[in-house]
């Protein structure tokens, strides 16, 4: 099948930690992978297995990253509302800062002030953590 330019450096892109300014919205056509996600309190990662047919939203401000499955193929396409805007950044202690992860904590915890202030809470789902 036909890939990306520069597919392999793209692949070791996206599995990189890194969270978007906006929802990433993913449609998967073929193929299948992993996206993983932090849990919230633990910081442990969390699994969530796509294949053909999946759409999955990432909400602005989540750490996440990707990785494709032993197939090592997917095609997906990213729906964006307005504008697109493909920037990830990487995480660190600027993007711990940013409004959209801000925001994005405080939307678990209502009493939020800083990232210390989310340290222990519950989850929610059933997906297993790895």
């Amino acid at each position: 099948p036909d890939t990306l330019p520069n597919y392999e450096a793209k692949i070791k892109q996206f599995f990189d930690e890194h969270l978007h300014t906006d929802d990433e919205v993913r449609l998967i056509l073929e193929g299948s992978g992993y996206f993983d996600i932090r849990e919230k309190g633990t910081d442990r990662w969390v699994r969530i297995a796509v294949g053909a047919g999946d759409l999955i939203v990432i909400p602005r401000g989540a750490y996440h990253r990707f990785t494709t499955d032993t197939e090592n193929f997917i095609k997906a396409v990213r729906l964006f509302q307005g504008e697109p805007v493909w920037t990830p950044f990487n995480r660190s202690e600027t993007a711990d800062e940013m409004d959209a992860r801000l925001d994005y904590l405080k939307g678990f915890n209502p009493l939020f002030h800083s990232p210390s202030d989310c340290t222990g809470l519950p989850t929610k789902g059933n997906i297993l953590s790895t």
